[in-house]
């Protein structure tokens, strides 16, 4: 896509995309029938660029792996999910072409770069393929959140799961703050509603 038009697209996704809906995210940019053998990537900010990729079974063996044994407790299956997030990242880079994907949204980034609308699709789907093979045991995987304009800040999206149980939590899975292939941020969806961002200078992954 050239830059007229990328620029033109990313005024229209500020004004509507980044106001989006965690449903209306997924049915207009999500995979419903991804599967490891197959599955949609979304890069080049708000999803304007999407490639087909697949990880090979040594791959999907690596990710079990990150989740052997089931996690005790909620708290410890989230530490699973932010390694296997990152892997995902890892393995899917280079065949994705985002490999080179920095923190944040780069200001007029090229297509291998990533916004919080690609991040949070992209993650909603790995979540989900961890979810299809039996891995996740304490969390459920939801549509993704959103904030923004309500509280003063720009429109901000990202992957969102819930603790098991009538009472469970729901927390967030933002990869977008770091580089890809690097931690993600997993923190109490309330907390990230408000504006929360890591502090300068923490390592990735940290959290709240």
């Amino acid at each position: 896509m050239g830059w007229g038009r990328r620029l033109g697209a990313l005024a229209l996704l500020c004004g509507i995309g980044g106001c989006a809906t965690g449903e209306g995210l997924m049915k207009s940019h999500g995979d419903p029938e991804a599967r490891f053998t197959r599955f949609a990537v979304c890069h080049g900010y708000g999803c304007f660029e999407r490639v087909t990729v697949s990880l090979r079974s040594d791959e999907v063996d690596a990710l079990a792996g990150l989740f052997a044994p089931s996690a005790p407790d909620a708290a410890a299956e989230r530490a699973q999910i932010a390694r296997a997030i990152a892997q995902m990242e890892r393995f899917v880079g280079p065949k994705a072409g985002t490999e080179h994907d920095r923190a944040g949204a780069a200001p007029l980034g090229g297509a291998d770069q990533q916004d919080c609308i690609d991040e949070a699709v992209n993650t909603t789907t790995y979540l989900r393929l961890f979810a299809g093979e039996g891995w996740l045991v304490h969390h459920t995987v939801e549509l993704p959140a959103h904030r923004g304009l309500d509280i003063g800040q720009w429109p901000h999206n990202t992957a969102l799961i819930r603790e098991a149980g009538p009472d469970g939590g729901r927390y967030v899975v933002d990869s977008w703050f770091h580089a890809n292939g690097e931690l993600p941020e997993i923190v109490p969806l309330a907390l990230w509603a408000e504006g929360w961002r890591p502090a300068r200078g923490a390592p990735p992954g940290a959290g709240a």
